[in-house]
């Protein structure tokens, strides 16, 4: 592998599968399949950017084929091929999530195209997956912020309190510890009446 794109081509038929690896091997990584319990295998054990895949094949319905590759790799794209008598069943295809399909005999042009709108699609959807994860990480990271800077403040407004009544306490030695009793005395009371929590700490 030389980190290329990897694209599968999944057809019973010789001819078709050759055909679209002369067409795609100078851009892609090309790996083929002649049935689809071998190319289900090969998705299983490897990761593909795009298949190409027959619907009419003599062990599997392409359509089921793609439910289940669908099932293994979500984001995996596939083509499916069709020949002119069977447009009907590439749209039924594409309601079960393929990208798009090609009619054979095939078009270079059009080859490329759909398999290179493949690739771009799934490595937008893995960007844009990517970027959902670091908004993930960035959002925990600023909630972990403000709860700290919130424990920071709490920390602070305690401290002043605690020094505004020291200072108390040391102009008048008659009342020194009053201030420290009240708050005592009216935490126990907020107890025993089931103030919520929050509100004991403001009282």
């Amino acid at each position: 592998m030389d980190g290329r794109n990897r694209v599968l081509v999944v057809d019973d038929e010789l001819g078709p599968r050759e055909s679209l690896r002369m067409i795609l091997k100078g851009r892609y990584d090309v790996a083929m399949a002649g049935d689809a319990d071998l190319a289900l295998g090969m998705i299983a054990r490897e990761k593909y950017d795009v298949v190409i895949l027959d619907i009419k094949m003599p062990d599997r319905d392409g359509i089921e084929v793609l439910k289940i590759v669908k099932e293994m790799d979500r984001d995996l794209e596939v083509i499916m091929i069709t020949a002119y008598g069977t447009v009907s069943t590439a749209l039924e295809a594409i309601r079960h999530g393929a990208l798009d399909y090609l009619i054979k005999p095939f078009n270079t042009s059009d080859v490329e195209k759909v398999v290179e709108k493949g690739v771009a699609k799934r490595l937008e959807r893995q960007l844009s997956r990517d970027r959902m994860q670091e908004l993930q990480w960035v959002t925990d990271n600023l909630s972990l912020q403000v709860e700290k800077a919130r424990m920071d403040i709490q920390k602070h407004y305690d401290g002043t309190v605690k020094a505004l009544i020291a200072a108390i306490d040391a102009v008048d030695h008659y009342t020194r510890g009053h201030s420290e009793r009240v708050s005592n005395f009216s935490v126990l009371l907020a107890e025993q009446v089931d103030f919520p929590s929050h509100q004991i700490v403001l009282l």
